[in-house]
């Protein structure tokens, strides 16, 4: 379909927007947790078989005949399948170690998905990510992914975009030239040192992008929450600071130490209460990878290139997610998820296909007949 789109002439490679939508799979949340959670679980579940079965018997000895009986034959047994399902799954699996060394929430149903947050709410499910070119909005690479973050996932998108055209018969590296925009949830150091050491000429946004452009200093939602000298809260602003003595003195006239002094509106509340003071970079260390890319997105050309990523990117999930109707995976395991999310955007690039692929073939020949009538004339 890429081959298509490409001959079609409907691949501009100038622009590449890459981002990911949220959605549920076939599968709980309520059967995700760690090895510990499924203990506790699986101890929980047998208690309770374990006080069914006493008011079974108490029943039975009673002589008492009702519905309640029959409920509580069907829960015991659907508690012990549930509890043979985790036990199951316990033989069988180890914790899914996450980055910082502390396990992640496994899924009994389906191991490959992920508990993820979104604006809805927390679900469980896959994040299917596309890379998008800017000419026509096709899906130049895609893939699903059962990773709560996508922090991890610029990498393998980008390297598989090259993958992809390299497949099409791409002598030179198409990232050369291109340019590639990301949001601030694939901001890493790692994502920019790979950006800035590829040579790629990369746009990733962090958070606090929008806080620093001029445009939005007026906008509510990126003002400061606190008021100042309000309800007996403060800002840095209130306190004054001398940095070499290291001492501040605080809106009471009181002096502040670095070791520790307390200045405290709940003491029996809370313990410590601190003011920061940001004086700059320490002398002598080189610069972030995510320093430069604020320094480069913060320039009049960076915001520029990176205000057409929502254009390029969002609409494609509108139309997949919206038009076509995909609003959860339906299937189970990655590998299955993947091919669905596949499927789906290559009926997106079909689309492309039928609406513009024409328009461009026209455009073609009037090109092509307006050189043969030139050269008959010559």
């Amino acid at each position: 379909m890429l081959l298509v789109c490409d001959e079609a002439g409907l691949i501009g490679r100038e622009m590449f927007a890459v981002d990911g939508v949220k959605m549920p799979s076939n599968t709980s949340k309520t059967w995700s947790g760690t090895r510990e959670d499924f203990g506790k679980k699986v101890q929980k579940m047998e208690r309770a078989v374990r006080h069914l079965v006493r008011r079974h018997r108490e029943a039975d000895a009673a002589g008492e005949s009702s519905p309640l009986q029959a409920a509580r034959e069907k829960q015991i047994a659907t508690l012990k399948r549930a509890t043979k399902k985790v036990k199951a799954w316990l033989s069988k699996n180890e914790d899914k170690p996450g980055a910082t060394g502390r396990p992640r929430k496994s899924n009994v149903t389906d191991n490959e998905s992920a508990k993820m947050k979104t604006s809805k709410g927390v679900i469980q499910g896959y994040v299917g990510v596309t890379m998008v070119d800017a000419r026509h909005q096709v899906v130049v690479h895609a893939e699903a992914w059962g990773e709560a973050q996508e922090h991890a996932l610029l990498v393998p998108m980008v390297e598989g975009t090259r993958r992809g055209f390299e497949a099409l018969g791409e002598k030179v590296d198409v990232l050369k030239k291109a340019a590639i925009c990301a949001d601030s949830g694939f901001h890493t150091e790692a994502n920019a040192k790979y950006l800035f050491e590829s040579g790629i000429d990369g746009y990733l946004a962090d958070h606090l992008f929008r806080k620093r452009d001029p445009r939005f200093q007026r906008a509510a939602r990126h003002r400061s929450s606190r008021e100042p000298s309000k309800a007996g809260q403060f800002r840095p602003n209130d306190f004054i600071h001398d940095p070499e003595s290291k001492t501040c003195i605080c809106p009471a006239g009181q002096f502040l130490y670095q070791n520790g002094s307390r200045c405290l509106r709940h003491p029996q509340r809370t313990p410590v209460r601190q003011v920061v003071f940001f004086t700059g970079r320490t002398q002598g260390l080189a610069e972030t990878y995510s320093a430069k890319m604020k320094r480069k997105i913060d320039t009049e050309q960076g915001r520029y290139e990176y205000s057409r990523r929502l254009p390029i990117v969002e609409p494609v999930f509108g139309n997949i997610c919206g038009t076509r109707g995909l609003r959860r995976f339906s299937l189970r395991g990655k590998r299955k998820v993947n091919t669905q999310w596949l499927l789906y955007c290559m009926v997106h690039n079909i689309g492309k296909v039928h609406r513009y692929a024409g328009t461009h073939a026209r455009r073609r020949r009037k090109r092509y007949d307006g050189r043969s009538q030139m050269h008959q004339t010559t």
